[in-house]
């Protein structure tokens, strides 16, 4: 069925033509401005008192390296959206909502941008977004190289997409929200 292939590619080329906009792409000179904020999908701030005796701040501390951290720095595939007609949960996307809730969250997306592969890294992007989005500038300038492409899944189709594509998708909040919101006929185990 064509229009099904097509249905599914629909992201894809939507990220595709915001290229044109988005301040994540290499330009003469570096860019002046960066990411807004996320709005509205952020946590409300809590209003309770901090307590007495307060632990080292968690950049202080070693980065734990888990296990989720460690299968999103190997894997190959960039999949921020359910998978096939059945709509399963990608273990990528398992894996990404397990660093986000870690303590460590910031660090962790971090060293994937640093240090995994090129899904890693977008991954890690995408984290980033959550936990400090003035850093994605220059960690896209100092890591990332839009010529790049990464084997990605949309739906059922597999291909191999530029990152330079994805780069506007990840820098207005599309593919973070869809790795952290998006719902799937099946859930993380």
């Amino acid at each position: 069925m064509l229009w099904t292939k097509t249905l599914f590619l629909i992201p894809l080329l939507g990220a595709s033509a915001l290229v044109s906009s988005c301040n994540l792409l290499p330009e003469e000179d570096p860019p002046t401005r960066c990411p807004r904020p996320p709005t509205g999908l952020e946590d409300p701030p809590t209003t309770e008192d901090p307590p007495e005796e307060e632990d080292p701040p968690e950049e202080d501390k070693p980065l734990v390296i888990t296990e989720a951290l460690e299968f999103l720095k190997e894997t190959e595939w960039f999949a921020p959206y359910c998978q096939g007609f059945s709509g399963l949960m990608p273990a990528e996307k398992c894996a990404f909502r397990e660093v986000l809730s870690h303590p460590q969250a910031d660090g962790q997306f971090k060293h994937l941008v640093e240090e995994g592969t090129n899904a890693g890294r977008l991954y890690g992007l995408c984290g980033v977004y959550y936990t400090d989005t003035a850093a994605l500038c220059r960690l896209v300038h100092t890591h990332v190289d839009p010529a790049d492409t990464v084997r990605s899944i949309w739906g059922c189709a597999v291909v191999t997409t530029p990152i330079r594509d994805l780069l506007s998708g990840i820098s207005e909040g599309v593919l973070p929200h869809a790795l952290r919101e998006g719902n799937c006929q099946s859930e993380c185990p």
